[in-house]
């Protein structure tokens, strides 16, 4: 009898010891899947609680094995503890451990450690002047940090903010010495607010950068803006485009109507330098014939050089219209005074219905394209290959 009360006492014994015990706790191992670049899930195991009430569970980390100052505290069922970590940093190795803390005490789990993996990169936009054309945006943008993965694609996207139609350029030109890329979106719609964003992606993800909004320009604007001045004139540098005739009528242009007007008989010429006028608050004309010579000599046979493929679009370079200052202008900046289209002038011929076009076309022979170069036109014809150029 008195040995079955000492094997009673000895179980007694022991159980209130159990009691006054921390848990003990095993740290999980960290699993593949749940490390992020900037996150990581931690697990942890209660193997004895000693029927003590476990008040707080959660892992403490740290980039120093010796030094773990860091806690998250986690979440407790059926004795698996589970924490979640944040704001960790890229390609790092961090070292932890789980806890476990009761009324008596915490328990701790073994050491143990996990890199983080690499990031989406950081890329930005970054803002050019003088960037847009009534048909083109040119953006640039630059990968700040790779955050230790390669970018595999990077380029941008363009949303109209009239239409929601989305535009986007991959992979364009790239500039490994700054990370920076570049690229132009073409065939947009003139006078019309786009927003652009540069992406870059990597194996983790992709990253977008700050929207900036960009306004294609208008046909006419720019047309105004390519005035130069000279001999007293401020003069057109290129003929005056069906874009820009479109615009004036209310049309819509797009980077197909960048060449010369053509097709136009002298009176419907002078109707749209009326409308031009009344648009824009100028006195737009076409220059007389003695003023139209005198832009177009500089000395040379052609207008800018004495080699006419420098200057002129003719039978010897091309077989159709082209679009204006694509070739060397003359000392005065204008281009396309020899070649491309014949242009009408103000002065009139000896018959008085025709009036005087100047500097050959593209279906013109060389002694077409010299700059003295005249034929009285009849008023009432138009031709593929006649414009015209104004000045004020």
């Amino acid at each position: 009898m008195k040995k079955i009360y000492y094997l009673l006492g000895l179980i007694l014994l022991f159980t209130a010891c159990g009691k006054d015990l921390a848990p003990v706790v095993i740290t999980g191992e960290p699993e593949s899947t749940n490390i992020e670049a900037n996150s990581a899930v931690l697990t942890g195991t209660i193997v004895d609680n000693y029927n003590n009430e476990i008040t707080e569970v959660g892992v403490m980390y740290g980039t120093a094995a010796d030094a773990l100052t860091n806690t998250c505290v986690g979440t407790l069922k059926n004795d698996h503890i589970s924490a979640s970590l944040t704001n960790l940093e890229p390609g790092k190795i961090y070292y932890y451990y789980a806890y476990a803390t009761s009324s008596v005490g915490t328990g701790k789990g073994l050491t143990k450690w996990f890199t983080t993996g690499s990031s989406i990169p950081t890329v930005k936009i970054i803002d050019l002047s003088d960037n847009c054309t009534p048909t083109t945006i040119t953006v640039k943008g630059k990968i700040e940090n790779f955050n230790g993965d390669a970018v595999r694609t990077w380029g941008f996207e363009c949303v109209s903010k009239e239409t929601g139609i989305t535009y986007t350029l991959t992979n364009p030109a790239y500039n490994y010495d700054d990370n920076t890329f570049t690229g132009t979106f073409t065939g947009l719609t003139a006078s019309t607010k786009y927003d652009v964003t540069a992406f870059a992606v990597n194996g983790r993800g992709r990253a977008v950068s700050n929207t900036l909004t960009y306004a294609t320009t208008s046909f006419l604007s720019d047309f105004m803006d390519s005035f130069v001045s000279a001999n007293g004139l401020k003069v057109s540098s290129i003929e005056v485009t069906a874009a820009v005739l479109k615009e004036v009528e209310g049309l819509t242009p797009t980077a197909d109507d960048m060449y010369p007007a053509t097709n136009m008989s002298y009176a419907t010429i002078i109707s749209f330098i009326s409308k031009l006028n009344a648009a824009t608050g100028r006195a737009f004309r076409l220059p007389t014939l003695a003023e139209w010579q005198a832009l177009a000599n500089d000395g040379h046979t052609f207008s800018g050089s004495n080699n006419i493929g420098e200057v002129a679009w003719y039978l010897g370079n091309c077989g159709s219209v082209q679009m204006g200052g694509k070739l060397k202008g003359n000392d005065k900046g204008l281009f396309d005074m020899s070649g491309n289209v014949w242009e009408m002038t103000a002065t009139a011929g000896n018959d008085n219905k025709s009036h005087y076009i100047c500097g050959g076309s593209f279906r013109s022979h060389e002694d077409q394209c010299v700059v003295t170069s005249k034929v009285a036109y009849p008023d009432g014809q138009g031709s593929d290959e006649i414009g015209f150029r104004l000045v004020e």
